[in-house]
Formats: C-alpha cells, structure tokens, sequence
C-alpha cells in the first residue's frame, strides 16, 4: 500500500509542476527523457498489480489451511435372517413372545435348498417353543393368599415338632445337662465327639464311642473327663468335680 501511495504522491507532483508557470528563481529540471515519462507513468499500475497480487496469494493460503472434515459412509448391514430369507424384513415395534408370527405361503417365495433347509429347522423350533408357550399362559398365577398359608403351614409343622421333641421323656437324673452350664465351666469342658451309644439293660453291657474310642461306664478319658454312667438316651459325665449330662450322640465342640 505504501508503494501505491508514493506512486500517486508522485503522478501528483509531477501534475501539479506542469501546470506551473515557472518563475526567475525557478530551478529549471533537464527535460525528462520519453523513456523517463513511460517508466513513471507504469509505475503506479506496477505497485496496484503486486498490491493484488499479494492479497490473492494471502486468500489462497487462507483457503488452504481450512480443511473440511472427510465425510464416512457407511454400508448398511442386514440382519442375518433377512440374508437367508432373501426377502426385506423390518420390524416395526416390539411384539409379544406369545403372538404367533403369520408365516407367508410357500408359493409367494421361492427359497434355494439351502435356505429351505434353515427355514424348516426355524419352523420346527417354533413347534417346540409352541407348547412351552402355551403352558406358561395356562398355568395359574400363585396368588398371596396361597403362598401366606403355606408359610403358616410350614410354622405350624416347626411348632408341632418342638412340642413332640419337648415332650419326650427323659430318664431322670439330678445332673443337668452341658448347655444348661455356665459359660465358664464350659470353656473348660473339652471337646467330645459322640460318635455311638449302644445301651443294654445290664450296666456292664453298655457302651458308647467318644473321640474314637470304645468306652463303658466308669471309665476314665483323658483330659480329665470320667464317664461316670451311661443311660437309656444321655450319659453321665464329670470333669474336674462338676457332673453334667450329654444326650446321645449329641457332640460337644470347644472352640
């Protein structure tokens, strides 16, 4: 642009002398060549084509730098039905599993043997699919009310059972039974595993199996436990002076 305005600064000048009548003081210029006038005349056009030349090269580097982003197609994949059926098939909304499909006739497509093939093994797992259906719809919904009589009826067996356990009849004797102990006796009772009872009306006879071994009444264990008698469906034990009862073949675990 600076160059523009010098060569119209210029052509003014060179105007405005011209039209001047020059004075007694007046400097006077040698004549200018013709060549002279052409090269100053030009110059102006000269500074005006490289003013443009330079704006189209700034717009072209412009337009270079933008780049558009690359646009992607692509291919649309059909269902793997649709490739065996040979036939466009779009559902449209959601249908119920136990809605039966209309099957098309067989003359409206003509299938290669191959997809004949798939379409009876599609059709026979329909037929199979069919009855399972049909009986998931027929089968009556359990309603509360039946599931709340069963649980009570299930209670009322608990409740019945207790009753009969705590019915038994022990046989009777003063010592009471392990569980009925403090817990600080207890931790000091080792652990028993009652494995057998084998009880006989004569005394001498009866026997029961604690840790593993084969023991009778009055026998000595170790850990400082004594089998001190064995009844009809507990036995009589003492440890360190304290006498407790042990159902049979009840264990008792020490943690």
């Amino acid at each position: 642009m600076s160059l523009i305005l010098d060569a119209l600064n210029r052509s003014q000048q060179e105007r405005d002398e011209k039209g001047r009548v020059p004075g007694i003081q007046a400097q006077h210029s040698p004549v200018p060549t013709p060549q002279t006038d052409t090269w100053r005349r030009l110059l102006p056009w000269l500074g005006l084509l490289v003013a443009l030349c330079v704006i189209g090269w700034l717009l072209f580097k412009g337009d270079n730098n933008t780049v558009t982003a690359p646009t992607v197609n692509v291919p649309s994949v059909k269902p793997v039905e649709e490739a065996l059926v040979g036939a466009p098939q779009r559902a449209t909304k959601a249908m119920p599993v136990n809605e039966l499909i209309p099957e098309l006739p067989a003359a409206a497509v003509s299938l290669p043997p191959e997809s004949a093939a798939v379409a009876d093994l599609y059709a026979k797992g329909k037929e199979k699919n069919a009855p399972a259906a049909v009986q998931a719809e027929t089968a009556p919904a359990k309603s509360p009310e039946t599931a709340t009589e069963q649980v009570i009826d299930i209670e009322k067996m608990i409740a019945l059972a207790r009753r009969e356990a705590e019915n038994v009849e022990l046989a009777e004797h003063p010592a009471p039974f392990l569980s009925e102990l403090s817990q600080q006796v207890k931790d000091r009772v080792p652990t028993l595993y009652y494995s057998k009872h084998d009880f006989s009306g004569n005394s001498s006879q009866s026997s029961v199996t604690l840790n593993g071994e084969v023991v009778r009444q009055g026998a000595r264990l170790k850990d400082g436990l004594q089998l001190d008698e064995i009844l009809s469906d507990s036995i009589i034990l003492s440890h360190r002076g304290t006498q407790f009862r042990l159902k049979a073949l009840n264990s008792w675990i020490n943690l």
